[in-house]
């Protein structure tokens, strides 16, 4: 297979964020005003998926089983030929990930792809380069970089349940007072360049969570003691049994966009600054 000008940033886009479908793929590679409409952007990235599939750059099955996230939407994950772009693959990297990877890595995708400030998941070699104390967590510990309005921020990743918006609130700040033990995250929490992103599966959830947040912080005397607000975002990030209602909205917001002939939902671009 011949690859096109647009398959090599597919490939690392899937390395990058383990998972990806027609959606963000699109979002990230293939921006709807370079076609005559956003239903053509999304075919010509289903038909590029479904190609490096076929030639065994990705991966839309498993010995025998389609690669499918709940109400039948397909994804796809790295074949054995991505080492060709993307260097030597881990063990894992060409295997479906387990219910709690595959709820992350959703999350994560679609936190960094799919909303209107676009986000960057950063690999551990980046993490260690931007974040010193780096090396003393976990490895399954995500961190994105996102470009706000007053600064780029590092945020590390919480995938919360939203059947406990208390329990999910104590673990918040918990992973704060993790980042207050280390010098280098500890000043860049006071600097507001360090965050906690709570990715929650609703928006009836989100706002649950918040309100625990809120009132957990107080309890705490946390901003008292640190001197600033910490930087925390709560916000609906489908997990894959909500992805169809999530969906749908994005579905319903891009019918404004078209009605309104006005720009709801920008085309991706990648995080810019120092943290990449």
């Amino acid at each position: 297979m011949q690859l096109r000008e647009t398959d090599t940033p597919l490939i690392q886009s899937v390395f990058q964020y383990k998972l990806t479908f027609n959606e963000p793929a699109q979002r990230q590679v293939f921006p709807a005003d370079k076609f005559a409409s956003h239903a053509d952007a999304l075919k010509a990235t289903g038909e590029a998926l479904s190609a490096l599939a076929r030639a065994g750059y990705l991966k839309d099955q498993h010995e025998g089983k389609r690669l499918m996230l709940p109400g039948g939407r397909k994804y796809y994950i790295l074949g054995e030929k991505a080492s060709t772009i993307v260097g030597p693959l881990s063990g894992t990297a060409t295997k479906p990930p387990g219910p709690q990877a595959l709820a992350l890595n959703l999350g994560v995708l679609w936190f960094c792809s799919m909303k209107r400030r676009h986000a960057q998941r950063l690999s551990r070699q980046k993490l260690e380069s931007v974040l010193p104390d780096a090396s003393a967590l976990a490895n399954n510990v995500v961190h994105c970089v996102r470009q706000e309005s007053d600064s780029l921020v590092l945020y590390r990743i919480y995938l919360a349940t939203g059947r406990d918006p208390r329990r999910s609130a104590e673990q918040v700040v918990k992973h704060l007072e993790t980042a207050l033990e280390h010098k280098g995250s500890r000043r860049m929490v006071h600097s507001g360049e360090y965050g906690i992103a709570v990715l929650a599966p609703t928006g009836e959830a989100s706002k649950g969570i918040r309100e625990a947040v809120a009132q957990t912080l107080k309890q705490n005397d946390v901003t008292a003691s640190l001197g600033v607000v910490p930087r925390i975002t709560v916000e609906p990030t489908p997990v894959p049994e909500t992805l169809g209602l999530a969906l749908g909205e994005y579905k319903r917001a891009l019918s404004r966009q078209t009605a309104n002939g006005n720009s709801v939902i920008e085309p991706h671009k990648q995080v810019s600054g120092n943290k990449q």
